[in-house]
């Protein structure tokens, strides 16, 4: 077995803090499966291999090469998402007329992409689990986008058009961003289903 994929396999795991049975859980695997690739009895197919590189959210070649593990965790359209609505905001508050609640419920906002970027470079710093940091970044980022929906919807604050228009934007890009993943899954689930019945 490749020496440099038995040592991936474990440092990966450790950097993502997850114990061999919560692996093997998530891979639908025995936790005796893991043990053994760890120590290098045997190898995974590849399509475990794939799983692998999409679980930890590394490139299929720094799997199994030795490449340097110390990448951000966290992918730059998680924080291009978090800017892109923080300008859209800043950019609407200052150029609006709109009553000072407005805006103040607008500064409300903007604290979310904020907060929300902190939270990835916390991940990317390793002071934050992964798999807690992205949950709040999801929950985050969806509570943003019923926020910003909702707002606009009920024209909170006498907000006016021109802010309506920018928090129903703002809100649907980003429940958005967080259902494309789960939709290209469920379209890949659906496929694979279709597929099997031909």
């Amino acid at each position: 077995m490749n020496n440099k994929l038995i040592a991936n396999l474990k440092l990966l795991r450790k950097k993502n803090h997850l114990n061999q049975s919560e692996l093997a859980t998530r891979l639908n695997v025995s936790r005796q499966a893991i043990s053994n690739w760890e120590t290098g009895r045997n190898t995974p197919d590849i399509d475990t291999i794939i799983k692998l590189a999409h679980l930890y959210h590394v490139p299929l070649d720094q799997l199994v090469t030795h490449k340097n593990h110390s990448a951000p965790i966290v992918g730059k359209p998680k924080k291009t998402i978090l800017g892109v609505l923080f300008a859209i905001l800043v950019v609407e508050r200052s150029t609006q007329n709109a009553p000072l609640a407005a805006r103040i419920w607008i500064d409300y906002l903007l604290l979310v992409p904020i907060v929300l970027y902190f939270v990835l470079l916390l991940i990317d710093k390793k002071i934050v689990n992964p798999r807690i940091g992205l949950a709040i970044y999801n929950f985050g980022l969806f509570l943003f986008g019923v926020a910003g929906i909702g707002s606009s919807f009920v024209n909170l604050f006498s907000m006016g058009f021109g802010l309506r228009i920018t928090c129903f934007a703002c809100g649907v890009m980003a429940i958005g961003y967080i259902a494309i993943p789960g939709i290209k899954h469920l379209i890949g689930k659906v496929k694979s289903a279709t597929s099997l019945r031909v």
